[in-house]
């Protein structure tokens, strides 16, 4: 809760934060860092397949390609989220990790919002917001297509909306 407003969650969330205040190019730094380290990762490291990624794959070009959704063996959240970017950018899992993979950098300023309402540190909230991003446990996640990687950003999204 911030204190001068009495709100909390998104309610309180403004781009104070980030914009207008001296730890502006620090963000920046750290969004544009876990930018460039997640384009390292996406020339050297192989986009990881588990047996779970082939079903995702296909319930999603099922939706892709305007068939009926069968083999609801698998939540159709991730498919569906596939889907989309299949549509978008063409099918392939290629961009499916790239938009991962922007969802990930960018989930630094949930991170920051939410550490910061823990800590009330802006530097202290910023340096382990980034240590967070840029962890490699984290990538590993959004190099696959499973739904571990929306779960952990819907999860996050929804622990600052609160």
């Amino acid at each position: 809760m911030r204190p001068e407003t009495g709100k909390t969650g998104q309610q309180a969330f403004s781009w104070d934060y980030f914009a207008g205040s001296r730890f502006f190019y620090l963000h920046l730094f750290f969004i544009s860092s876990a930018l460039l380290l997640r384009v390292y990762a996406s020339y050297y490291l192989d986009i990881v397949n588990y047996p779970d990624t082939e079903t995702y794959e296909l319930l999603a070009l099922q939706s892709y390609n305007g068939l009926p959704v069968t083999l609801p063996t698998r939540p159709l959240g991730y498919p569906f989220f596939l889907s989309w970017i299949y549509n978008a950018f063409g099918p392939s899992r290629a961009y499916a990790v790239y938009a991962q993979h922007f969802l990930g950098a960018i989930s630094y300023l949930l991170f920051y919002s939410i550490l910061f309402q823990i800590f009330r540190r802006k530097t202290l909230s910023a340096l382990f917001a980034f240590a967070i991003v840029i962890s490699w446990n984290l990538m590993i996640y959004e190099r696959a297509i499973l739904s571990d990687f929306m779960n952990h950003f819907l999860l996050l999204l929804s622990i600052f909306i609160l």
